[in-house]
């Protein structure tokens, strides 16, 4: 899932911008001992937390400023639609899933491209400006109750008797 880029991306946060904001992953992975190890290079161990596999994660991305996905590959992401429910903006390397949830210009969230400079500056605009984040936060909410189960139905059914 990639998250060594936003380990690096954060450290470098730490390092060049002295933010205070801490890290925080969940989920549970075969690159969890890669991901301890770098988290220790680079001297982040009271700032980056693995918290492994959380039966209820939506406590921890409620009380977060951003949520961040740096997939490499990634399908329709619930976990984004998940984040933008709870009013938190979101940040994902673009890929035809994230596209697709986000659109195109990144209108309910912000696109990258995987660049480690790039998704640094994001984070660091973003943490900073609240009220930016608010914007996204708020149409984020919008587009992720498109996707309801309700309104997906009753698209199903219109294209069904469009046929």
């Amino acid at each position: 899932k990639n998250q060594a880029l936003l380990i690096k991306s954060f450290s470098r946060l730490k390092k060049e911008k002295n933010i205070l904001e801490k890290l925080v992953i969940i989920g549970e992975g075969k690159e969890r001992e890669k991901l301890q190890m770098l988290i220790k290079n680079l001297n982040l161990e009271n700032e980056v937390f693995l918290l492994g596999q959380k039966l209820n994660p939506y406590k921890y991305i409620a009380n977060s400023k951003l949520f961040v996905l740096t997939s490499k590959n990634e399908g329709f992401s619930l976990t984004c639609i998940e984040a933008m429910i709870l009013r938190k903006m979101v940040i994902v390397t673009e890929t035809n899933g994230t596209r697709e949830i986000l659109g195109n210009k990144s209108n309910y969230g912000k696109l990258i491209s995987g660049d480690e400079t790039d998704l640094l500056n994001l984070l660091f605009f973003y943490l900073k400006n609240e009220n930016e984040r608010k914007k996204y936060k708020e149409e984020g909410y919008k587009r992720a109750k498109q996707f309801d189960k309700g309104n997906a139905k009753l698209a199903i059914e219109e294209f069904i008797d469009r046929i």
